[in-house]
């Protein structure tokens, strides 16, 4: 009847047979191509038997029938007709390879495009015609495998995984777990390791086994699957030396990093990667605050552990405070197992080092790195000391100070002066008028005899003068003496400090004058001023508080505010390096 219906339409239009076997769609898709699409077993046998050049024909995307029939869905008997034929009689066919692994432009065998359509029966006739076709990759490097995982098709994986792999793929097997656990999927990778344990062992292009996977990437049940396949592999280094904990410990995984520690392996202070650091100096690098409070804490973790020192000398400390991570510092200085003053190959402190971040850039960074370090008791090498004190003998040395943020400065101290300026003839409560009857009371303050104004204008006589004396001594900025400028600066931010908090005062108690009679509303507008006004005065202490106190309260009072100050910045990142132009200029100023 097909057959027939061709010879009509051949006679019709005047063309030989052959000639309407090779008619093609805009798509480049052949009848074969068409019929296997459709599903219409019969018409494919026949064209198979008539025209069996047709099984290689492609269309634009390069696919054969056969990709075709195996990426449609439920289109098994489709892709038996056509194994079929083709096995029936392999010298008809004109192909340079075998039909199962002809590749479209994609480099997808018709294997990748039966685990697309997620058919296992399919997937099983084609495994049944050519095994060997699982190993041929795609231009993605992709193997069916690889597809299967990513898709999340378990019952293909296991369909999969029945057939054995060449003893020269390693590297494709490797990736098979890999990848799973890039996934996520851990039903996948119970199976994985069920049907070949051997792929805990295999290592990737960085030397990296899946248990440095699993503990970078910070996926807790994988590892302790991993730990409890193979133990061992928690011991092997990748290319860089790296352990997977030390991998956990630069990406800050808590829960990883516990379980690795729970295993009975030698002691943390051997777990050393090439440049000779142990995990304290990678959380410590990473600016992992959280990781280092767990370690600081657990059994395991040894004073020559807290204090060794790597190839260059450093200890975690001196690779905190190159990466200024403030509340890595503040983390380990709490601790006083950590010896806040050894020297590093190069004869510098962590302190040292921190100097020498302040000296390129002066950012709240690096102030508050120094700042944890000096309030906790460390201090400058010898060789430091002598440094700086030959700087401070230069007259090159002095502060240059970014001259729009002193003008911003100065324009906040000339506004409270301003601000303190208008409230001073604006009192809550207002003034008697010049008519009234009491010629005493004439232009005076109504609530004169208030405690709570009295309080206000005390406070706001002195957030004037303090704004008034901070103004004219950022004008010193201008005169072109670094030294007298930074002297200038910084009394200057100490006023508008006691200027900004005397403000926040004299606003309080003006709206608690004004509500007086109302109890409730006065009660929590006070609450909220002691709350708010802490974090002022918090704020501005910081900078001023002494450095160096012996004093248990004094301590805790610089700990508090050093935390507080960490928690509000939140440095997490490392910071950015400077460019050619600044170090050149740094140099030029050194010389």
């Amino acid at each position: 009847m097909f057959i027939d219906e061709l010879e009509k339409v051949s006679a019709k239009k005047k063309l030989p047979l052959p000639d309407i076997f090779e008619q093609v769609t805009l798509a480049g898709d052949s009848m074969l191509h068409v019929a296997s699409d459709m599903g219409k077993g019969r018409i494919t046998e026949l064209i198979l038997h008539h025209f069996p050049k047709l099984l290689n024909k492609r269309n634009i995307r390069g696919d054969t029938p056969l990709h075709v029939a195996a990426r449609s869905n439920k289109n098994l008997r489709l892709v038996k007709v056509i194994l079929t034929q083709y096995a029936n009689d392999k010298s008809r066919y004109e192909l340079e390879d075998e039909l199962t692994r002809l590749t479209n432009e994609y480099g997808n065998t018709a294997l990748h495009e039966a685990v697309y359509s997620k058919d296992p029966a399919v997937v099983t006739e084609l495994l049944n015609a050519d095994e060997a076709v699982i190993n041929h990759s795609n231009k993605s490097g992709r193997l069916p495998l690889h597809l299967a995982i990513e898709i999340g098709n378990v019952e293909i994986c296991r369909l999969l995984l029945k057939t054995p792999f060449p003893a020269n793929n390693s590297f494709h097997q490797c990736h098979l777990l890999h990848t799973v656990i890039i996934k996520g999927n851990l039903a996948l990778i119970r199976i994985i390791l069920a049907s070949r344990p051997e792929l805990i062992s295999l290592r990737d292009e960085d030397g990296e086994t899946a248990l440095h996977l699993a503990a970078h990437v910070g996926f807790v049940e994988c590892v302790q699957i991993l730990l409890k396949s193979s133990a061992l592999t928690g011991m092997e280094q990748n290319k860089k030396g790296n352990l997977p904990i030390h991998l956990a410990c630069e990406k800050g995984r808590v829960e990883v990093v516990k379980e690795l520690l729970q295993q009975e392996w030698p002691s943390p202070k051997v777990c050393l990667n090439q440049k000779g650091q142990n995990i304290l100096h990678i959380a410590a690098k990473n600016g992992k605050a959280n990781l280092l409070k767990y370690l600081l804490r657990n059994k395991k973790i040894e004073p020559f552990t807290i204090n060794e020192k790597d190839k260059n000398g450093n200890t975690p400390l001196h690779l905190a405070a190159k990466n200024l991570f403030p509340e890595v510092l503040f983390v380990m200085t709490g601790d006083e197992r950590v010896k806040l003053n050894y020297v590093n190959n190069d004869g510098l402190t962590a302190l040292d080092i921190v100097l020498f971040h302040l000296s390129l850039r002066e950012t709240p960074r690096e102030k508050l790195s120094y700042w944890t370090l000096g309030k906790s008791g460390a201090s400058c090498s010898m060789r430091a000391y002598k440094l700086y004190r030959s700087r401070s003998e230069s007259p090159q040395i002095g502060m240059k100070y970014d001259q729009q943020t002193v003008n911003i400065f100065l324009i906040v101290s000339t506004l409270l002066v301003t601000i303190t300026f208008s409230a001073a003839f604006s009192v809550p409560g207002g003034v008697y008028s010049s008519d009234d009857p009491n010629p005493h009371n004439r232009g005076m303050a109504v609530l004169a005899d208030k405690k709570l104004f009295k309080v206000f204008t005390i406070f706001n006589t002195i957030a004037m003068y303090c704004s008034a004396i901070g103004s004219m001594m950022f004008l010193w900025e201008r005169l072109g003496d670094d030294r007298l400028a930074e002297m200038a600066i910084n009394c200057a931010t100490l006023f508008m400090c006691f200027g900004v908090t005397s403000v926040a005062l004299a606003f309080a108690f003006a709206v608690c004058l004004t509500v007086s009679n109302d109890s409730f509303l006065a009660i929590v507008i006070t609450v909220l001023a002691i709350f708010f006004i802490s974090i002022i005065i918090s704020i501005g202490v910081v900078a001023c508080f002494p450095y160096r106190g012996r004093n248990p309260l004094v301590r805790r009072v610089n700990r508090f505010l050093i935390w507080f100050s960490c928690k509000f910045c939140q440095y997490t990142d490392r910071p950015k390096k400077l460019d050619a132009r600044e170090r050149n200029k740094d140099a030029e100023k050194n010389e």
